[in-house]
């Protein structure tokens, strides 16, 4: 077993929080190329590469990462995967939950010492909201942000395209719009982006169903457009989200206005 770093090929998936992080790092995780571990930043901290580079093998033989978290499993049901042959791409999935100018050290140095490369996952900023007031009713695990909390992760997710950028790390951002209305250009161009086939995928925590009845919701400019859904946010709630995000928002082409006008 080699722990040799720039052997390696090494992927970062992020974005805000409720993002689609979690489906993209599943999906890839489904082929026999690469494994994505969920979360484990905090136990990567004050390791060396050597140590890091172990600990994402260890992950890819056991799904610790995934499979001992018993609060996430309350409301995930990922399939067990165990390997014996341990897959090219190792990666990490972790949404943006830093406020500084620079990732955490430990993640830093994977970005910098691996050939690795980063998909970043963009969403309106409505909907990163109320998915995450809707987790933290749901499940004992969210971290309970406020709505100016998302929207500053929200902030901090776009501005970690500039680092990326300036430290060469080869960068894909994709909307989760685009997951839901045009599936197979998305799938095509994160393919082409990893650089191996993925397999028909609908995440595990909604059916293809339900996936189906989003693309009669969504808008690539306006996110998920259903009145009820757009409900959870009060005039209160809208006035400080546009406040805080719009200008980014308009430069993603998302539009903080009347729904109705991207149907």
């Amino acid at each position: 077993m080699t722990h040799n770093m720039p052997d390696r090929s090494f992927l970062f998936i992020t974005g805000a929080p409720r993002s689609g992080t979690t489906f993209i790092s599943d999906w890839i995780t489904e082929t026999e190329d690469a494994y994505i571990c969920h979360e484990v930043l905090p136990e990567l901290t004050g390791l060396t590469l050597p140590q890091m580079w172990a600990y994402l093998e260890l992950c890819a033989r056991t799904s610790d990462d995934r499979m001992k978290k018993s609060r996430q499993l309350e409301f995930l049901r990922w399939r067990e995967r165990r390997r014996t042959i341990a897959p090219r791409v190792f990666g990490l999935k972790e949404p943006v939950t830093w406020t500084t100018d620079t990732p955490p050290d430990s993640l830093e140095m994977l970005l910098a010492n691996a050939s690795s490369r980063c998909v970043l996952l963009v969403r309106h900023p409505y909907d990163i909201v109320i998915s995450g007031i809707r987790r933290g009713s749901e499940t004992r695990n969210w971290p309970g942000f406020t709505v100016e909390e998302h929207c500053r992760l929200w902030l901090q997710a776009v501005s970690f395209t500039h680092w990326l950028q300036r430290s060469d790390v080869p960068l894909l951002v994709l909307p989760w719009e685009d997951l839901i209305l045009e599936h197979e250009a998305a799938q095509q161009s994160l393919e082409e982006f990893i650089g191996f086939q993925l397999p028909a995928f609908s995440g595990f925590e909604r059916d293809p169903a339900q996936l189906d009845a989003y693309r009669r919701t969504v808008s690539r400019k306006h996110g998920i457009c259903d009145a009820l859904h757009r409900a959870e946010l009060s005039p209160r709630d809208r006035a400080t989200i546009a406040s805080l995000v719009a200008p980014r928002a308009e430069e993603l082409g998302y539009c903080l206005g009347d729904p109705s006008e991207g149907q």
